[in-house]
């Protein structure tokens, strides 16, 4: 039965202990008064005693550091303290049971007391050892426990290590260095298929051996980094009993410096992948030359047709000129007619003929001050805002990663929309931009006649408009070569937009790494206005 006592008991009985021997040992010495010397000193040994108890529990109670110590040396010491006090009293008392003799209490109250001080404190000698054998004892039962923790969690990552290797995707085979020889120790089922050997028939052989390889000179780096303690990565060329295969090798070393070093030797196939890269990069080169004969083939037929086109107007207005008296009014708007048609048919030419180059004769993509770019575009439309009376506001424009040139066909073309689609009313355009994440946000916004918003996205398509020719429609290739060139750069472009509402282009381009701090030079004020007015 294992009984306890409280820590607070335990140490309550030390303690009540040590005071009652002490008082009894002091009240002894101040009763009896001896003048002799070896009286006296036995009546002082109590006291001594006394003391010695206590400094011994003091220091057992406050070094024990079993959870339940003070109680284990409380129990043995009130053990100790009572058998031994009733064994020296009742031998004391059995000496005086002779009729003749005398009996002295305090002489068997120093004799119990004495004997019983030593009992107690060989029970605080034997508590503080069994407490500090519980203790190993629990400890050592926490380090089992621990330890079988450890072999449990050992057993299972060698499980998942185990079955990782096994079905690991990629040929991998356990290697020694025996000798200066990568020798095989084992390998999963990927390897076997690979060298068409099972792991018993390669065990024991040179990897190298078992895996031939056209580069001869693998096995000599391999085993350098392995001594290195460094992973070695290259792609080779393995002799595969179905041809040669491309595999990237891998061989990790996990043993570097022991006897035997070891190290895990991983193929993975990359056969198909180089095939694949190597069509892909013949399909690019027939494409690029695909590319330059249709752009070589579109500017021949730019050119050829543009010619009869200019013949045709020039023959046009000449007859115009020549017979003006003598043709009708209808003769007169026919005319008209033919000649507007071959001006359109020549436009729609040439934006075809830039439209293919957008990709092969753009400049590179740099950073650009997009304010810069804009006020040579309102420059170049600066007769139309006159005629038209329009007032365009700008915004501060920040520096872009752009082709100037393109960027600039893209605020041409959505600005002369803007302009061109205004309705009764003066035009009034806002250019404005917004940080966007890595990305500036550009919005052109006019008061015009708007679009339907289920042809916001059909208008970027080539010959594709939302106007009527009543309204002013154009070729339907400009908004086509806008959506190119910011595609090309990275960018998106789109339209928000309702009947009788006016429209908003938004299209983004990438930011540079200066940032706000190095946006361009302040906006042209050709008002009071804070932002850059055309009027």
């Amino acid at each position: 039965m294992d009984w306890r006592f409280p820590r607070w008991l335990g140490t309550a009985i030390v303690v009540a202990i040590f005071v009652f021997s002490l008082v009894v040992s002091v009240y002894h010495v101040w009763v009896h008064e001896s003048r002799l010397v070896l009286a006296l000193l036995g009546q002082w040994s109590l006291v001594v005693l006394s003391v010695t108890f206590g400094c011994i529990g003091y220091y057992a109670l406050t070094n024990v550091d079993t959870p339940n110590g003070p109680g284990i040396i409380g129990r043995y010491t009130g053990i100790g303290y009572v058998l031994a006090g009733l064994a020296s009293g009742g031998y004391a008392s059995h000496q005086y049971l002779a009729p003749e003799a005398t009996i002295d209490f305090d002489v068997i109250l120093f004799q119990a007391i004495f004997v019983a001080l030593v009992g107690g404190t060989a029970g605080i000698l034997v508590g503080f050892e069994t407490a500090r054998r519980k203790r190993s004892i629990a400890d050592l039962e926490e380090t089992t426990s621990e330890l079988e923790a450890i072999e449990d969690e050992i057993r299972t990552e060698k499980q998942r290590f185990e079955s990782l290797f096994q079905n690991a995707p990629s040929a991998a085979a356990d290697i020694q260095y025996t000798d200066g020889e990568p020798t095989i120790d084992r390998a999963n089922t990927v390897f076997e298929e690979l060298v068409d050997h099972t792991s018993a028939d390669a065990q024991g052989k040179n990897l190298f051996e078992v895996v031939p390889l056209q580069e001869t000179e693998t096995e000599a780096a391999v085993a350098a980094h392995v001594a290195d303690n460094e992973i070695y990565r290259d792609e080779v060329t393995v002799d595969r009993p179905d041809g040669r295969g491309h595999y990237k090798l891998r061989v990790i070393p996990y043993e570097v410096g022991k006897e035997g070093e070891r190290a895990f030797a991983l193929y993975t196939d990359v056969t198909e992948l180089r095939r694949t890269q190597q069509e892909l990069a013949e399909s690019v080169d027939q494409l690029e030359a695909s590319n330059e004969r249709l752009e070589q083939f579109a500017y021949a037929v730019s050119h050829d047709l543009q010619e009869p086109l200019r013949m045709v107007s020039s023959y046009l207005q000449l007859l115009e000129d020549r017979y003006r008296d003598e043709l009708d009014e209808d003769a007169e708007e026919f005319i008209d007619y033919a000649v507007d048609g071959a001006e359109r048919m020549r436009a729609m030419i040439e934006n075809l003929l830039e439209y293919s180059r957008v990709t092969t004769r753009g400049e590179p993509l740099e950073p650009t001050d997009a304010a810069a770019v804009l006020d040579n575009v309102l420059t170049d439309l600066e007769p139309r805002i006159e005629e038209t009376d329009a007032t365009i506001t700008v915004d501060e424009l920040p520096t872009v990663i752009a082709d100037g040139d393109q960027l600039a066909q893209v605020f041409r073309n959505l600005l002369s929309n803007a302009l061109k689609y205004s309705g009764d009313e003066p035009p009034r355009v806002h250019v404005g931009v917004e940080r966007d994440g890595d990305e500036w946000r550009f919005a052109i916004a006019d008061q015009g006649i708007g679009l339907d918003p289920e042809q916001s996205e059909q208008i970027f398509d080539v010959f594709e408009t939302a106007h009527t020719s009543e309204e002013g429609s154009d070729s339907g290739i400009g908004l086509a070569l806008c959506q190119r060139i910011i595609e090309r750069h990275g960018g998106k472009i789109w339209v928000d937009s309702e009947p009788g509402e006016g429209a908003t282009f938004y299209f983004t381009l990438p930011r540079t790494e200066a940032q706000e701090s190095e946006r361009t030079r302040p906006p042209r004020a050709d008002s009071e206005e804070p932002s850059d007015s055309r009027a």
